[in-house]
């Protein structure tokens, strides 16, 4: 039998939850990237989810130059009022919020 995909459009956070585990959604605004980025962010855990916006530079290795994505990024996060701990790449290591405020050139406060 064949399986039916449905999708579903994002414009505002999106929270999936299990009963014991939240993931929150939300599309990032004021992307030069892609009109379309979503993040996702466990709220209990402070671990923020992205793809092609921010990865942590290898260890050893210096930080690399802000970047547009970087900035839009942290500007949403200030937005949404998100309490990142951890900054989880779908591409790299993951680093911590103090790491990423240092590269665009912020103080996590």
């Amino acid at each position: 039998p064949q399986r039916r995909v449905e999708f579903e459009t994002i414009n505002q956070k999106y929270v999936l939850s299990d009963g014991v585990r939240t993931l929150d959604i939300y599309p990032v605004e004021g992307l030069a990237h892609a009109a379309d980025m979503l993040v996702a962010y466990l709220p209990k855990e402070k671990i923020l989810v992205n793809a092609d916006l921010y990865s942590p530079p290898a260890q050893g290795q210096p930080a690399p130059a802000p970047t547009a994505s970087m900035v839009t990024l942290y500007q949403n996060i200030q937005r949404l009022k998100l309490d990142v701990a951890q900054h989880v790449p779908i591409h790299g290591r993951v680093g911590t919020m103090d790491e990423f405020s240092k590269i665009v050139g912020k103080r996590s406060d």
